[in-house]
């Protein structure tokens, strides 16, 4: 806090007024008293708050003031850094106030404390100079703990739990990566020395590791029970029609559950049905069902024929019993095509008209076009409930040779190669921009690290197996019906639904990040019911193909491009077998 009027200069203002005749001084020292006792509960002559003149504020103008100082604070950017990871807010997001009580006891008491003979005197100086009073901050704990947790949520990486996979036939412990997240308490403990150190304002933040819980030793024995219970397959009987499943088949519907007190295996029923059905071409497959198509732009509902599929629900529970139980052979039910999803359950889901639709372009005839078309055969007419989340790799699984994908140009650890399934990400960023303008919430994505034109900057995500992965949950009170078509050189990716919610793309800010460049895209949901919320997506492009934010190799063997020279300028490649990067803690593959 800074006061015009120093301390020598009172002095010298006592000692000139030490020659002064008495009736001088008595005169002062009643207009003082005067002035004093007519300001009352008001400030005092000479002051300002901030620099804002305040002389004759009272309590609620006081209050006023320091209100409208919160919110010029919320205008103020901060740069959060957080290890490896960073982040755009502002003082007031991050649970800094200007503390109105303690604004209004320094204005009120200021100029009225301090030895009572030197008051009127100071009171004189105020004539010829400024008393400044700087607004003290308080730390808001609820917001402290809402911030902290954002950061974490959306800036901090998760950890990935272990899971099991397939490798040469057989179930194995694909192990996990660490995470990071700090606690709120570190948060506010750096608050105060930011605003001392006033704007621009930084935080620097030291997260903590974030390891998995889960025994990595009952994992190892969970895959080592999963893979000794199918080493011998089993023959599914459904009727009169009998079909034998391999052990690779078995255990490619493996799942690992972490959720209770010991990790267990199941079987994952929907990737079992999806198998099985077309096993039992004779019972009816899915175009028996109940379905939605797309008609002149609408959806329609197609009755369901009427004839049999496999299998009853519960049959995966059933399966994995018999596996257990060493059996060789297991009968399943059938049920009636479309089951419980008949026209009239469709019905009731509201999908009506078209909410969304997303197009990229790419070249024509690539191998990287057969990954992105059979993609788009896979999730055409899936079926997202209120409440439900969806996950494209939860729904595709993993992008094999023998489910028709081919090798074409991916990314891993920042260099260029062919991956079985490479291109795929292409289908991702179109179904990641139809959710952005469906209003979905974006559970789960992850940009490209290169900026490829074909694709909108900022405003894109890549896949790969198992991570990363794109996940939106529907929060509507309507199901979503995600329709994909394509033509030789484009894939378009529609939502339909019930329109609920209205969808800006407010515009994006560039920031540096080392020598990579973050694009953070603001977008702005309107709710029927006239509730507006915002929110942001964001994506991290390298300085070049091979380097890091740091301008260091990825991969110190291989022979990287030089960066450009603006450090703060993104790459743009036409190479079309370019597809995706990762900006967080690389798996061994980037993206497909």
């Amino acid at each position: 806090m800074q006061e015009s009027l120093t301390v020598s200069t009172q002095r010298r203002m006592i000692y000139l007024t030490a020659g002064m005749p008495l009736g001088l001084i008595l005169l002062l020292v009643a207009a003082w008293g005067i002035d004093a006792t007519v300001s009352g509960d008001r400030v005092m002559r000479g002051m300002t708050i901030a620099g804002t003149p305040a002389d004759g504020l009272d309590d609620a103008e006081l209050r006023a003031i320091a209100s409208d100082l919160t919110a010029q604070l919320a205008d103020q950017p901060v740069e959060v850094a957080m290890g490896d990871a960073s982040a755009d807010s502002d003082p007031v997001t991050l649970g800094v106030r200007v503390d109105a009580d303690a604004l209004v006891e320094r204005a009120l008491t200021a100029r009225r404390d301090g030895f009572f003979i030197a008051r009127p005197f100071r009171w004189l100086g105020s004539f010829f100079s400024d008393h400044n009073v700087d607004p003290p901050y308080a730390i808001d704990d609820a917001a402290v703990a809402a911030a902290a947790q954002e950061l974490i949520d959306t800036h901090l990486a998760k950890p990935i739990e272990p899971t099991l996979e397939v490798e040469a036939d057989m179930l194995i412990l694909a192990p996990g990566i660490d995470g990071a997240t700090f606690e709120p308490t570190q948060l506010a403990a750096a608050l105060p020395a930011m605003m001392e150190q006033g704007p621009p304002f930084a935080l620097k933040i030291t997260p903590d590791v974030l390891e998995s819980d889960i025994d990595i030793a009952a994992l190892e024995a969970v895959a080592s029970e999963a893979n000794e219970a199918t080493e011998s397959g089993l023959t599914v009987r459904v009727l009169d029609d009998v079909v034998a499943i391999a052990p690779a088949q078995l255990r490619a519907w493996v799942d690992l559950d972490t959720e209770g007190t010991e990790p267990r295996w199941l079987l994952d029923e929907q990737r079992m049905l999806a198998d099985l059905g077309p096993a039992f071409p004779s019972l009816g497959g899915a175009d028996k069902q109940a379905h939605f198509e797309i008609s002149n732009g609408r959806p329609i509902i197609i009755p369901p024929a009427g004839s049999l599929s496999c299998c009853e629900p519960g049959s995966a529970a059933a399966v994995q019993d018999a596996l257990l139980e060493g059996s060789a052979e297991i009968a399943l039910e059938p049920v009636i095509a479309g089951g419980g999803e008949g026209v009239a359950a469709l019905e009731t889901l509201g999908i009506i008209e078209e909410v969304s639709t997303f197009t990229t372009n790419h070249k024509c005839c690539e191998n990287r076009v057969t990954n992105i078309h059979l993609m788009a055969d896979l999730v055409r007419g899936t079926i997202v409930r209120p409440g439900e989340t969806f996950s494209l790799n939860g729904h595709v699984r993993e992008r094999t040779q023998a489910k028709g994908f081919v090798s074409a140009g991916a990314i891993a650890q920042g260099v260029l190669e062919d991956q079985v399934g490479g291109g795929v990400s292409q289908f991702a960023t179109t179904i990641f921009n139809a959710a952005f303008f469906a209003g979905m919430e974006l559970l789960e994505y992850q940009s490209h690290s290169l900026y490829f034109s074909r694709y909108p900057r900022g405003r894109e995500a890549t896949v790969s197996w198992p991570k990363p992965d794109f996940r939106f949950r529907n929060d509507t009170p309507y199901g979503i019906l995600i329709w994909a078509s394509y033509t030789d050189t484009s894939i378009t990716v529609a939502l339909y639904s019930t329109k609920n919610i209205t969808v800006e793309d407010l515009g994006q800010r560039d920031s540096a990040r080392g020598m990579c460049t973050r694009v953070t895209t603001t977008r702005q949901r309107t709710w029927a019911d006239g509730r507006t919320e915002t929110d942001t997506v964001f994506a991290v492009y390298r300085p070049s193909e091979g380097l890091d934010c740091n301008g260091n190799p990825t991969r110190p063997t291989t022979t990287t491009v030089p960066p450009p020279a603006d450090p703060n300028a993104t790459t743009t490649t036409s190479d079309p077998s370019a597809d995706t990067t990762t900006t967080g803690p690389p798996p061994t593959s980037e993206g497909e």
